[in-house]
């Protein structure tokens, strides 16, 4: 399952998602970091794993924050281009922006 967030920025609809069992931990690899312990609250809202759920909360969405395997792979399932993305200490992680 994965942790669904929405977050809405003067008009604009943010989804973070992230894999439940990376919530508190911290991943570095050379100069980059994933410090999923302080922006927890970033990426903890609704624990989901129906993709109907998820294809309608990501709907809309101007851009998607998402990290772990789990979540990556149902975005790729949901059809958005996941070929951009990055690995930090083996997580993937990776923003969609959606136009």
């Amino acid at each position: 399952m994965v942790y669904i967030k929405i977050h809405l920025y003067g008009g604009s609809k943010v989804v973070a998602m992230c894999d439940e069992n990376l919530i508190g931990k911290v991943f570095t690899e050379d100069e980059l970091k994933l410090d999923l312990d302080k922006h927890k609250a970033f990426y903890m809202g609704e624990s989901i794993e129906d993709i109907e759920q998820i294809r309608a909360m990501v709907s809309g969405a101007e851009s998607i924050n998402a990290v772990g395997e789990e979540a990556v792979k149902i975005l790729s399932e949901l059809g958005f281009d996941t070929e951009n993305m990055i690995r930090i200490e083996k997580i993937p992680h990776i923003i969609v922006v959606h136009i």
